[in-house]
């Protein structure tokens, strides 16, 4: 008999094809980025102060990220070794896939493990291929360090709340509070998504449970809410937030609502098609009638998961015109993006598990298959996605020259004489999109300057054309 083409050995080996194609070139550029920008000022403020004493400078005078601080201060440059800065960046992308892993593990405890990985896979992959900027998420410290570990710490607290309702051993509880702990501490846009998610939760089991005994049934939930009240409370009520809402005279204004409409109407147009698409491919042959999932949040109606899937993307956008006046950061996008492609996949699911309960009919044609895989096939090609940019940084060699222009920088700041007044270094010529963030200026007075010559012992530095 003739195999069919979407036997679940075929559908192996198209998706590891497609997410080698969507992985590679994102693992292979780690060899080329250098730090920038605020890498070298959270080292010097260490350097200066010590650990503690530099967390109680940035409560102080910056921001109340109370782990987000710790863990941009305990950096590798902290240890003079660009290498060092390349390899601790590198295993990001591991530990987002394995906490995403963590979470799938507790929802699809009975799926064989390759398909659990390959969700896993999966959800990363359409995260990094097609987030705002891969430069300021993948590459760079002070964004990666700040927003993809409060991502990481964030599946960890949704993974072991739902181990604690599977299995009802309270130290999972307490784990999951641990790991919010450390979601709350890392930025206000993980904060924020994290306790709007977590109010939407309550709502959604307040409705779906006996009122009488609500309380009785979920009281630890309402002690996870309280705990993330209190946390979020430490990052609110820093003394640093108000120094640097003065740097934005145009915050608290009232057309932020509108404004992060409009943002949110400009991104979702974009990531919809692309999230449903990916997410619809992978359904039909990973979950199929597997009903011996291990939580209940398939079975109820996809309208509750839609409309949480919707505000709080749009709810996303809000803080950053609210407290700056201004559209918030692609790094804080980056961010707003992850939580909907988490949202959304868990709303084709949920529709999709409503859909066959009705219908009693799990098979998706395979035309539509084909179709699928041709259009994913093409966002991934296309120049506009994350990976063909990257391809591009490799195959280009932009990645490369970049990073043998920096090198050659390095050796030279290390021949100067520390004692003349201005190091002078060529602008890069060249400057790979997926990696670059930022590099110094002209300005030998910007701060950017000044915290990267404080770093390697200049009186000062400034970028030069070398003609």
């Amino acid at each position: 008999m003739k195999e069919n083409f979407f036997s679940q050995k075929n559908i192996k080996i198209i998706s590891v094809i497609i997410l080698v194609i969507s992985f590679l070139p994102f693992l292979l550029l780690y060899r080329y980025v250098h730090p920038s920008a605020d890498d070298f000022n959270y080292t010097n403020i260490f350097l200066d102060k010590g650990l503690i004493g530099s967390q109680i400078f940035w409560y102080k005078a910056w921001s109340g990220r109370y782990i987000g601080n710790i863990i941009l201060s305990l950096n590798p440059l902290i240890f003079h070794k660009i290498a060092l800065y390349k390899i601790t960046l590198f295993f990001i992308p591991f530990l987002l896939i394995y906490s995403m892993y963590f979470i799938v593990n507790q929802v699809f405890t009975k799926l064989e493990f390759w398909k659990k990985l390959l969700i896993s896979l999966w959800v990363i992959s359409v995260y990094f291929s097609f987030m705002p900027k891969t430069s300021t998420a993948l590459y760079w410290w002070a964004g990666t360090g700040t927003y993809q570990t409060g991502i990481i710490f964030f599946l960890f607290t949704i993974g072991n709340l739902i181990k604690y309702y599977n299995t009802k051993i309270l130290k999972y509880l307490w784990i999951s509070i641990f790991f919010l702990f450390l979601t709350i501490g890392t930025n206000e846009t993980v904060m924020f998504m994290m306790d709007i998610l977590l109010g939407m939760g309550f709502v959604i089991l307040f409705i779906y449970s006996k009122k009488q005994t609500f309380i009785k049934n979920h009281k630890y939930y309402l002690i996870l809410l309280f705990a993330a009240l209190a946390f979020s409370l430490i990052v609110i009520l820093a003394p640093g937030n108000a120094i640097r809402s003065s740097y934005f005279p145009n915050k608290h204004k009232l057309n932020s609502f509108y404004r992060s409409y409009m943002m949110f109407k400009e991104n979702i147009e974009i990531w919809l098609p692309i999230v449903s698409i990916f997410g619809l491919f992978f359904i039909n042959f990973i979950v199929k009638k597997q009903y011996d999932i291990a939580i209940k949040i398939f079975s109820i109606n996809p309208i509750f998961l839609f409309f949480t899937s919707i505000i709080i993307t749009y709810l996303g956008f809000f803080p950053g015109f609210w407290s700056m006046g201004a559209p918030p950061p692609d790094r804080t996008v980056n961010v707003v993006y992850f939580f909907f492609v988490f949202t959304w996949f868990i709303f084709i699911l949920n529709l999709y598990f409503f859909f066959i309960d009705k219908n009693n009919d799990n098979k998706i044609p395979d035309f539509i298959n084909v179709t699928l895989i041709i259009i994913i096939f093409v966002w991934l090609i296309k120049p506009t996605s994350n990976v063909s940019k990257a391809f591009l940084d490799i195959k280009s060699k932009k990645a490369y020259r970049y990073d043998r222009a920096l090198n050659d920088r390095y050796r030279l700041i290390k021949q100067f004489d520390k004692n003349k007044a201005v190091f002078n270094t060529p602008k890069l010529k060249v400057i790979p999109k997926t990696i670059f963030f930022r590099d110094v200026t002209p300005n030998p007075k910007d701060w950017r300057n000044n915290s990267y010559a404080k770093y390697w012992g200049l009186k000062s530095i400034k970028a030069v054309d070398n003609k």
